[in-house]
């Protein structure tokens, strides 16, 4: 993780293809460390805009400095990350630090299509942590989660120091 502690959005403007209207239009924030929830309805763009702060879809117009590095982890599961055999392999202070607060298992990349949706979701956020970003953006990281999986993650998460963004709808 780089020294990069804030991200400023100066008036985003942003279209999906074939659309009428922006799905922002001159937004302007500032994002600092710590973990903020994004929430609003279905399709008002929470998704999109995790996208965007990560670099995934550009915006029309406006700006987002300093460059940072970003990382998205997406709703679904049905496929490692491309990095999780690193994260899973490495047995450095912070990799093993992340499987131990998470309890992933050595050998879960290996058996990915045996792994319950929750325990994919654990990988992919431990994933997302061992590569240490400046942003992190995490797309509904407790869906398939029971309560005492949420715990475990909640646990993990307070350890990251960068600027966190969520979409939950718990």
């Amino acid at each position: 993780m780089s020294m990069n502690n804030f991200l400023s959005i100066q008036n985003l403007t942003f279209a999906y293809p074939l659309t009428t209207e922006p799905l922002f239009e001159s937004v302007s924030f500032q994002l600092g460390p710590g973990w903020t929830g994004i929430v609003g309805a279905n399709g008002s763009g929470k998704t999109t805009l995790l996208k965007l702060l990560c670099g995934i879809l550009q915006p029309d117009s406006g700006s987002m400095t300093p460059s940072l590095i970003s990382y998205y982890c997406e709703q679904r599961t049905e496929t490692p990350p491309q990095q999780t055999s690193e994260f899973i392999t490495s047995y450095d202070k912070s990799g093993y630090n992340i499987k131990e607060q998470l309890q992933i298992e050595d050998n879960w990349f290996d058996r990915w299509e045996s792994l319950s949706h929750g325990e994919r979701k654990r990988c992919q956020i431990g994933t997302a942590l061992f590569l240490a970003p400046d942003l992190l953006a995490l797309d509904e990281p407790t869906n398939h989660l029971d309560s005492r999986s949420r715990r475990i993650l909640v646990n993990a998460l307070g350890q990251y120091r960068g600027i966190g963004r969520l979409v939950s709808h718990d």
